[in-house]
């Protein structure tokens, strides 16, 4: 699973992009060295791009789970969002199971959109393609 991420501190922003067949270990790996970057911040918007994903290990259903994601950690003042681009079905399908992991965190709102320039306008970006974003990690 070919993946990639940049944490965009001027723009309060974190991407995650992800490509070919998701496996429990490399999504476990990827989000853990997101969380660890130095200009990570939990309540920054989160831009999650599923375009390229083709299938996921099914031990992933059960592995992302509601209340994933530590309380503790996500504790913040204000609600942020967590927009996963998922054009096609199989990616519509992904972003389910990953949204999950937010359920019962108030401070979070995920939100599945098929519509690329639509998810970046939702997050307050100016550009028309995920590709267009600049690049830092």
């Amino acid at each position: 699973m070919p993946t990639s991420y940049s944490i965009l501190s001027d723009r309060d922003l974190a991407v995650v992009v992800y490509e070919g067949e998701i496996s429990v270990a490399e999504r476990a790996e990827l989000i853990a060295a997101v969380v660890r970057h130095r200009s990570f911040r939990p309540d920054q918007m989160h831009l999650v791009d599923l375009s390229a994903v083709t299938g996921w290990e099914t031990a992933l259903e059960s592995a992302v789970s509601p209340g994933e994601v530590r309380q503790d950690w996500m504790r913040q003042n204000r609600q942020t969002l967590c927009v996963y681009y998922a054009p096609t079905e199989t990616a519509r399908a992904l972003a389910g199971v990953l949204a999950k992991a937010w359920e019962g965190n108030p401070g979070v709102v995920p939100l599945v959109l098929d519509d690329e320039a639509e998810a970046l306008a939702i997050l307050g970006q100016t550009e028309m393609r995920v590709a267009e974003l600049p690049r830092a990690a």
